[in-house]
């Protein structure tokens, strides 16, 4: 008994030392030199290392991404601008999202595109990405430092993924939420359209994916899903066309994340804006409206989700794709691609975009940020959990884990654009104190 004991040990063993050697040739074998670009055979064994490492230890993964960060990928497809408008808060609730969300996942998105490169294949043919942050003073002010202000002498720097902040205001007028399309206000946006075979036009509290640099489509432009439809509304949206003069083709529950042509966006948003306040100003009168009298005695606003004036952007969007979009269909909604619920299970690498809906399931932007914005303007202090600061594979994800690592990595590699953003460390102050971090 004790002889076969010894024979087992000694097997695992054997085992033990074949697997770590396995590893070590690795290591060495794929050991870059000057960000060398991944070939064929290289590929494969990667592959079958990335299938492996998904269901190891998190140590394990670690120390695969450090062999695997060194290697380059070509960002030479399509040319993509994500559409962003950031408005001033004094307590920077909204640079505290693209700090931890949006920027956050640019930039895992894109050091991690070795991944994606390994897993399909040496033909992959990366979009390039790059973020245009419409942000509005002193926001801009507070952007982290890879940001650089666009200009119209701004030379086109290709295969590289940028961010790019324009210094805009918002549209001086009762509805805030028109002012997710600050952009089209700047002479900038329209000699940004022409860089751009894309535009992914999107709100902050969002999250980017590896799946992103790999995304075609073959339609003009697609959207997430509104979750605003509700039989009133749908009925009463298709009367407004037909008032209006325009044309409804039936799709209903279009979301507001619109992925299409550069020129098809820019004249949708003109459009949008057009209609918003048309809406918003004329729409929500009881007297002269009858059919939303019951609706608009439970508030100011109406009632959700029959007839809710602060959704007047929604219904004019719609609008706008049914009037500007020949041969609309539900198929132009994507909603397993745009707008994906944060909390979902499915890996990262189905899904481009990512976002953080007004709900508790985690990832939760509420649990995440209320905290952060609270720490951060009021006791000038945050939290880092020192789990996620360790570099992994994010390829194992599933999408609710890729926006929780995101995120609380994001608070240890931004500590000191975080830091920023404090009263303390607020540039409109004119004596900065020592920031205050706590580690658990």
């Amino acid at each position: 008994m004790l002889l076969k004991q010894r024979k087992l040990f000694a097997l695992s063993l054997l085992v033990c030392l074949l697997y770590i050697f396995y590893v070590l040739s690795l290591t060495y074998w794929y050991k870059p030199t000057s960000g060398k670009i991944l070939d064929f055979e290289r590929e494969q064994s990667i592959r079958e290392l990335l299938h492996r490492s998904c269901k190891a230890s998190e140590a394990r993964r670690t120390r695969v991404w450090q062999m695997l960060k060194h290697w380059k990928v070509k960002f030479s497809g399509d040319r993509i601008g994500v559409l962003l408008c950031i408005p001033f808060k004094p307590n920077h609730y909204y640079t505290l999202q693209f700090l931890t969300f949006l920027y956050a996942s640019w930039k895992v998105m894109n050091e991690h595109a070795v991944e994606v490169h390994a897993i399909y294949g040496t033909q992959s043919n990366f979009n390039k990405v790059d973020l245009l942050v419409f942000c509005e003073p002193p926001s801009c002010y507070d952007l982290p430092d890879d940001c650089v202000e666009w200009t119209p002498d701004t030379p086109e720097i290709k295969n590289i993924p940028f961010c790019y902040f324009i210094s805009t205001k918002g549209f001086n007028l009762e509805y805030a939420n028109v002012n997710s399309y600050c952009y089209v206000k700047t002479t900038a946006f329209a000699q940004l359209t022409t860089r751009y075979r894309y535009l992914l036009r999107t709100d902050v509290d969002v999250f980017l994916s590896p799946a992103m640099l790999l995304w075609k489509t073959d339609q003009p432009i697609v959207t997430g899903l509104g979750g605003y439809c509700v039989p009133f509304n749908m009925r009463r949206l298709m009367t407004m066309a037909t008032r209006y003069g325009l044309r409804h083709q039936g799709v209903h529950c279009l979301g507001s994340t619109w992925f299409g042509e550069s020129q098809l966006i820019s004249s949708l948003s003109n459009i949008t804006i057009a209609l918003t306040m048309t809406i918003f100003e004329n729409e929500f009168d009881p007297v002269r409206h009858p059919d939303i009298a019951e609706f608009m005695r439970q508030s100011p606003h109406g009632d959700w989700p029959s007839w809710w004036r602060p959704v007047s952007t929604m219904y004019a969007q719609e609008l706008a794709l049914n009037h500007m979009v020949d041969d609309l269909s539900k198929s132009h909604i994507k909603r397993d691609l745009i707008d994906v619920e944060s909390c979902r299970r499915t890996s990262i690498l189905l899904h481009p975009h990512i976002h953080t809906w007004h709900s508790d399931c985690e990832f939760s932007k509420f649990t995440f940020l209320d905290p952060l914005v609270f720490n951060v303007s009021i006791e000038e202090k945050f939290i880092i959990d020192l789990q996620y600061i360790r570099p992994t594979l994010i390829s194992c994800f599933s999408v609710a884990d890729y926006c929780t690592y995101v995120a609380k990595n994001a608070l240890a590699r931004y500590t000191k654009e975080l830091g920023k953003l404090s009263s303390l460390f607020s540039k409109h102050k004119k004596a900065p104190q020592p920031h205050s971090i706590s580690v658990v």
